[in-house]
């Protein structure tokens, strides 16, 4: 099974779900930005009713020659003024247990699995109970109990329950008691049905050198928004596709994306990167950021390893807010995602055009992370690709990702590989520096450096002078070559 998929069963084993606490929570607490007061408005009430309640009332009454009314006017005042700050607080107070949520719809041809993620909470400090559609497969995340360092308690049976499940036919009930006011409680639900009316996002697409190239298709009955095609390190953004539009992608502009910063390629697709601060006044910018939150999760749960498909993700605009309740009139607030794979071709005129990641280089010496193609850049390291042996390698092109990124304000904690390459000279036994910024190579450069099996063993070597060289991301590699 290998040592990653290892250590993630045991750390799942020993932790349960805990390593979703923070993303989970991350993608849920953006909130229904509605419920915040307007600061504009109670601080003109509060400075008006200072001025009121001192200078102004005093000197009415003075010139009224009515002054021995004055406290009883402070008090009616005083009264008149809670009652407006009290009414102006009701669109801002939670009567009831709310929700936020975050959905993600992943369709196929013949079925569509739905995620969906939820954070309950009541304002007051009291037990409730919530019912939820049945048909869900129910799960509660959780903290790792080791997190606040304290001792895991041992349950004798007679303990009282904090949070209660109970499975019916008609509804799953959670009930919670003991608990705070607004204290979050996350749950994942998990349902498959069948896709009778072929819904979804289908395509044919072919990614040949950096180019793509077939279409894309909306099946949905409604608009959707933000569409970014993902493949691997390569994406293609499209604006908005109509009910039924088909989109035809060659010549759209392809941009690389550097596959261990999530939310920088999810603002790249919401748009969210458009705002230069972050400003919770503006409808706009939290729509962009709550996809771009929930599109983070999304890449980092399920395409944080090399994937041979496209992944097509997009929004609308039109939510089913309710749709896991049983019951009870609650509030909702969230966000849908759609998503759908579909497979890549990598040929074209009896050439094969694809990445030499797709199977995990071997290490032959220093530290390599493989979800991330990043290195520990402190000392040297050496990688052997395999680049396949059903075809006759003619490129291998080393691509670090597009000047957007690159040039991106919050781009500065990534740090690109900076340094010399060297490859494996299997007819001298050495390795041989290659010229500094050459990012192509043809067939007969590479005779030399090419195993029987063609693999190809490239070792890196940081400048000494770069920062956080202890986590150094490496160009993605891409081999081209005509099929034996």
């Amino acid at each position: 099974m290998g040592e990653t998929k290892l250590n993630d069963l045991s750390s799942y084993l020993y932790s349960g779900n805990s390593g979703q606490f923070w993303s989970v929570q991350n993608m849920l607490n953006t909130g229904n930005v509605d419920k915040l007061p307007n600061l504009v408005l109670y601080t003109a009430v509060i400075l008006g009713y200072i001025v009121l309640v001192g200078p102004g009332l005093y000197l009415f009454l003075k010139k009224q020659e009515r002054r021995r009314f004055y406290r009883t006017a402070v008090v009616t005042v005083s009264l008149s003024f809670s009652a407006v700050v009290y009414l102006m607080g009701v669109g801002t107070r939670f009567k009831d247990t709310f929700f936020t949520y975050a959905t993600i719809l992943d369709t196929t041809e013949n079925y569509v699995d739905e995620y969906t993620y939820i954070n309950m909470r009541t304002p007051y400090n009291k037990a409730y109970t919530i019912a939820l559609d049945p048909s869900y497969d129910l799960l509660p995340i959780t903290r790792s109990s080791s997190y606040e360092m304290k001792p895991v308690p041992r349950f004798m049976g007679s303990e009282d329950y904090k949070v209660k499940i109970s499975y019916g036919d008609k509804d799953t009930r959670i009930s919670a008691q003991n608990a705070a006011a607004f204290t979050p409680k996350y749950y994942s639900l998990r349902k498959r049905t069948s896709n009778t009316e072929h819904k979804g996002l289908l395509g044919d697409i072919t990614l040949f050198e950096g180019n793509v190239y077939g279409t894309v298709t909306n099946e949905y009955p409604f608009q959707v928004e933000k569409v970014g095609i993902l493949m691997y390190g390569k994406m293609v953004v499209i604006d908005e596709l109509k009910p039924g539009e088909t989109m035809n992608l060659n010549g759209l502009p392809v941009i690389n994306y550097p596959i261990n910063n999530s939310f920088l390629v999810s603002a790249r697709v919401t748009g969210s990167y458009q705002y230069p601060k972050a400003d919770i006044e503006d409808p706009a910018y939290m729509l962009a950021l709550s996809r771009t939150n929930i599109l983070s999760f999304y890449l980092d749960k399920y395409s944080s390893f090399y994937n041979p498909e496209a992944r097509i993700v997009a929004f609308s605009k039109d939510q089913s807010d309710s749709q896991f309740l049983a019951g009870g009139n609650y509030e909702t607030y969230g966000m849908s995602m759609f998503t759908s794979t579909i497979n890549v071709k990598t040929k074209k005129d009896g050439e094969t055009s694809r990445s030499a990641l797709m199977k995990t280089p071997t290490v032959v010496s220093g530290q390599y992370y493989a979800d991330s193609n990043a290195i520990y850049g402190v000392d040297p390291v050496s990688l052997e690709y395999f680049l396949g042996n059903d075809m006759e390698v003619e490129k291998l092109t080393f691509e670090n990702p597009s000047d957007e990124f690159l040039n991106s304000e919050n781009f500065y904690y990534t740090t690109i590989f900076k340094g010399n390459i060297y490859f494996y000279n299997h007819d001298t036994g050495n390795y041989d520096a290659m010229e500094p910024d050459k990012t192509v190579y043809k067939a007969w450069e590479l005779t030399p450096y090419l195993s029987p099996g063609n693999t190809l063993t490239v070792k890196y070597v940081c400048d000494n002078t770069s920062e956080n060289n202890w986590y150094v991301t490496l160009p993605m590699l891409t081999v081209a070559g005509r099929d034996k």
